[in-house]
């Protein structure tokens, strides 16, 4: 017993004061629930001392100063050094005396701090942390947030130097992409996406059984991400022309629209169909395609509205360079919102069986929509509220060259490319092994 360092730290408190030892085998048994103190990182030390110490443990308003204090001490007496500065910083107290005016300002202000801190794992541009994880995601977590604290400890990474994000993408990727230690062949990447998936599967088959069969035929599909088609370069022609007269400099009109030079260059470059006159046009909103070019990449960020010009943003430059990323990009965000993204992946599901009537594939989706718990004032959607949410995604699906439509308003068929596809699936894979912020 006595060649153990807590012990002897704990009998050391206790010859001291007994209440003294008894706070800390508390703080000990919180932080470690007694898999002993080899557990214990700086993560845990942050969260401990910034967020449960003040919202979760119960007292006087002076019981989290009291509690840090002991905790010092011990981690003193442990020869952890680095945590008891934790308990005794002075960010750390200035948490406390945000929490003291107000739970809410106290939680912003371990928020901020924890960012700050180097052991918060940052999100990737191919991953984002969920709100809301599982068991395999809260495990490389964990992973990740000791291997920065490694990174910290050996110098490579110290927060607020210069490059130190860089450094914490760089450990955090290195965590994710490396082997699963009990799932032979898998990475805690692809282990972390695989629970997501079935999150996925499991929450289909809790609303509606015929999405869950749609979602189970096409799971695997979803693994990894969606090839990216042949003809990508050709079909992102119209994206990557697009952003590099954006990034020539584009001044917009004082309706807010294109300016006239512009379209009728995308007019004539890509030979796009007025359908009611022949003339040149004057304005995007008589090129349909443009037009629904241009709200897709508002919507992703890629280009933004500074006054009369429209700026390419750090995103749009990356796009107009590399061809594959502006397509994973717009496709991950062909459909605006919760609902019409909904309705895709419906119509994806079904479409994915090949060419269907469009009063057939409608009907089809209204029922499995309304099965699966939708509603609109109380009520079941009906076909005409999907079919418009559809032509939300097909339209710029559509301007891409993604989806292709036969016959007349009486019996008109609609079948999907294969970079339709492909983009639609990509939309569907995003969603679906995507970050969850709620636990239903």
């Amino acid at each position: 017993m006595q060649h153990d360092p807590l012990q002897r730290a704990l009998a050391e408190m206790e010859a001291v004061d007994p209440d003294l030892a008894r706070t800390a085998e508390s703080v000990v048994e919180w932080l470690t629930a007694g898999e002993g103190v080899e557990v214990i990182d700086l993560a845990g030390v942050l969260r401990f001392a910034w967020y449960e110490l003040p919202v979760k443990w119960s007292g006087p308003p002076d019981l989290p100063g009291r509690v840090l204090a002991v905790a010092a001490e011990l981690f003193d007496r442990l020869d952890l050094t680095r945590y008891a500065a934790v308990c005794r910083s002075t960010e750390t107290a200035t948490i406390q005396r945000a929490y003291a005016r107000s739970r809410r300002e106290g939680f912003e202000a371990f928020h901020a701090a924890y960012q700050r801190s180097g052991v918060d794992p940052p999100h990737l541009d191919d991953f984002v942390w969920g709100e809301v994880m599982g068991l395999e995601e809260v495990a490389a977590r964990a992973i990740t947030e000791r291997a920065l604290e490694e990174a910290m400890t050996q110098g490579r990474l110290t927060p607020g130097a210069s490059g130190w994000k860089s450094v914490a993408i760089r450990v955090t990727a290195g965590v994710l992409d490396s082997p699963h230690p009990t799932l032979p062949g898998q990475t805690h990447r692809t282990a972390i996406l695989t629970e997501r998936l079935d999150d996925w599967l499991r929450k289909a088959q809790e609303r509606s059984p015929t999405l869950h069969a749609l979602r189970s035929r096409q799971v695997n599909r979803l693994l990894h991400p969606i090839p990216v088609p042949a003809d990508v370069a050709e079909r992102m022609e119209p994206i990557t022309w697009f952003l590099d007269r954006v990034g020539q400099r584009a001044q917009l009109t004082q309706a807010g629209y294109l300016p006239t030079a512009m379209v009728r260059e995308g007019w004539e470059r890509f030979g796009w169909d007025l359908g009611w006159t022949d003339r040149p046009p004057r304005s995007e909103t008589e090129v349909g395609r443009l037009y629904e070019l241009h709200m897709l990449l508002r919507r992703l960020g890629a280009v933004r509205r500074r006054g009369r010009d429209l700026r390419l943003s750090r995103l749009g430059g990356r796009m107009r360079e590399d061809p594959e990323l502006a397509w994973r990009m717009a496709a991950a965000g062909l459909s605006d919102g919760e609902w019409p993204r909904a309705v895709a992946e419906v119509f994806t599901l079904l479409l994915l069986d090949g060419e269907q009537r469009d009063q057939e594939l409608e009907a089809q989706a209204t029922a499995i929509l309304s099965e699966a718990g939708w509603r609109s004032d109380g009520e079941p959607p009906d076909t005409r509220t999907v079919a418009s949410a559809w032509w939300v995604t097909q339209r710029p699906l559509a301007a891409l060259g993604g989806v292709e439509r036969d016959g007349d308003w009486r019996s008109r068929i609609t079948r999907l490319t294969g970079f339709g596809e492909a983009s639609l699936l990509e939309q569907i894979r995003v969603e679906a092994t995507g970050p969850r912020s709620t636990p239903w």
